[in-house]
């Protein structure tokens, strides 16, 4: 078995930082679905998608960058050993595990953080890399604590494990080309409110091995289409009979949107006559080279035009 297969198997004892802002309902690409799925070992295993690549290709250059501009210093991989205690790391290869205070606190950091004798903590490294830390995403001023809510909730766990006193998360822009700093203090009561949650889901959900509530994710609609079902049809109850009705209205709403949608769609396409488009509204595409066919391209933004 390789490091990171090793590492993957350690990850699913317990929650890791990743899976934090899932839990709790506030991660952008994940449901609590996903991380019982995971847990529980109904997943299918997950490749590595081009931002996880990026992410891992990128790390060390940012950890560099980082030391270069804060004039910081990043310690080994072994000295989180003398952070946490010896029997709660594990390393696999050129990363580790940090068990918390529980065995289910996992969390797997990215750098750590020493004084200029290089033998003393100071705080942590977690690195992120996106395509732009904008204001519309989240981010707020370098050097400010304000960064994502599921970034911040990873921290957040990170110190809560660790018990180190903050993190920088350093966060690297590559449309703008730099390296952003973000100083997460730890804080106490959040951190403990955290652990109490992700607690509850772990006892609840994965060593029960019970589901989650139901959700609109894939994750949610994949199990429930694969259970064994019984032939008898349940008498409808109140509760289903409004899910039903609500239902019900929200397809004549949407019906009703959609035909509004597409009478615009079409005014506007009339409007264009024998040209291109109309610059910062919309236009047609070149023609594909298999069909000859055009595609329309609506990309009106209010702010573009005002």
């Amino acid at each position: 078995m390789t490091d990171r297969a090793r590492w993957l198997a350690d990850r699913r004892q317990g929650i890791g930082g990743s899976d934090v802002g899932a839990v709790l309902g506030v991660s952008p690409w994940s449901t609590p679905w996903d991380v019982w799925l995971d847990k529980t070992g109904r997943a299918e295993p997950q490749a590595e998608t081009p931002a996880m690549r990026r992410g891992t290709l990128f790390e060390s250059g940012v950890i560099r960058a980082y030391c270069e501009d804060t004039g910081r210093k990043v310690g080994t991989l072994d000295q989180w050993a003398k952070v946490v205690g010896r029997e709660r790391f594990e390393r696999y290869g050129d990363q580790c595990v940090l068990v918390g205070a529980e065995p289910w606190q996992r969390f797997t950091p990215d750098g750590l953080v020493v004084d200029e004798s290089r033998r003393n903590a100071i705080g942590g490294l977690e690195v992120k890399v996106t395509m732009r830390n904008d204001r519309e995403k989240g981010w707020g001023a370098p050097g400010s604590d304000q960064v994502p809510p599921h970034y911040l909730c990873q921290v957040l766990y990170g110190l809560a494990v660790t018990g180190l006193p903050w993190f920088d998360l350093v966060v690297w822009s590559l449309l703008d080309d730099r390296a952003d700093v973000y100083r997460i203090p730890a804080r106490p009561s959040l951190q403990a409110a955290i652990l109490a949650r992700v607690s509850e889901f772990w006892e609840l959900y994965v060593v029960a091995d019970e589901p989650p509530p139901v959700d609109t994710s894939n994750g949610a609609a994949g199990y429930l289409a694969t259970v064994d079902r019984d032939d008898d049809l349940l008498e409808p109850t109140e509760e289903a009979l409004d899910a039903a009705d609500a239902l019900l209205t929200a397809r004549r709403d949407l019906a009703e949107v959609q035909a509004r949608e597409a009478a615009q769609l079409a005014a506007l396409k009339a409007a264009t006559g024998s040209h291109k488009g109309i610059r910062g509204v919309c236009a047609w595409t070149k023609p594909n080279k298999r069909s000859g066919r055009r595609s329309f391209r609506f990309s009106y933004k209010p702010e573009r035009t005002t």
